[in-house]
C-alpha cells in the first residue's frame, strides 16, 4: 500500500462508530424487506427451504451451513468459546483461593483484602 492511500484512512477511536450518523432517513433494511415479503407471501417459504435442500443435496456448502444453522442452531466463534473458558476458570480460582490461603497460613485479614482485589479485577474487565 503506498502513502498516497494511507492518507485516506481514517483512524477509529475505541468506542467509536465507524458510522455515527447510522444508516440514512427512509432506506429500508433488507431484513424487514424480507419479513415483510415473507408475510405478504407466506407461500414462498416451502419454495425458499425446498431450494436450500435441494442445494444442500448438490453439495452446496452454503446451503447446507444455512440449514444446520437454522436447525441446531450457529456454532460460537471459536474466540468466544474461550472467553468462557477463561471467565469459569478466573471463577474457579477465586472460589478456592481463600481457603488455599488460609491453609497456607495467610492471616484471615489479608485472604479478605485479597479477595476483595480478585473480586475488583474480575469486575473491571
Amino acid at each position: 500500500m503506498n502513502s498516497k492511500s494511507n492518507n485516506n484512512l481514517k483512524s477509529w477511536q475505541p468506542g467509536q462508530s465507524g458510522n455515527p450518523k447510522g444508516r440514512p432517513v427512509g432506506s429500508v433494511s433488507l431484513t424487514a424487506a424480507l419479513k415483510r415479503e415473507l408475510q405478504e407471501h407466506p407461500e414462498n417459504i416451502d419454495s425458499i427451504v425446498a431450494k436450500w435442500i435441494e442445494g444442500a443435496k448438490e453439495g452446496d456448502s452454503k446451503a447446507r451451513d444455512t440449514i444446520i444453522d437454522r436447525i441446531e442452531g450457529k456454532i460460537p466463534d471459536e474466540k468466544i468459546i474461550i472467553q468462557k473458558i477463561q471467565i469459569d476458570v478466573i471463577h474457579r480460582i477465586g472460589a478456592m483461593l481463600p481457603q488455599a490461603m488460609l491453609q497456607a497460613g495467610v492471616p484471615k485479614k489479608q485472604v479478605n483484602e485479597s479477595l476483595e482485589n480478585f473480586t475488583r479485577l474480575l469486575e473491571a474487565g
